[in-house]
């Protein structure tokens, strides 16, 4: 078992490749405080994003009264 990790060809503890839920990938977060700094910078442009939608949507219904 050893062999494997003294090898050295798959060590990805340095760096390694963060999949978002909507599939963009980040190829720098290495740290388990970046993935998490990184998933609530995510989620909230993904609130932001719903909010403004949100504004978008009252504004059209309130042109269709």
């Amino acid at each position: 078992m050893s062999d494997k990790v003294n090898k050295g060809h798959n060590d990805d503890s340095t760096e390694e490749s963060f999949v978002f839920p909507d599939g963009k990938v980040d190829n720098h977060i290495s740290s388990e405080q970046d993935k998490r700094r990184s998933m609530r910078r995510y989620f909230e442009r993904m609130r932001e994003q719903e909010d403004l939608l949100k504004q978008l949507e009252d504004v059209f219904d309130d042109d269709d009264e």
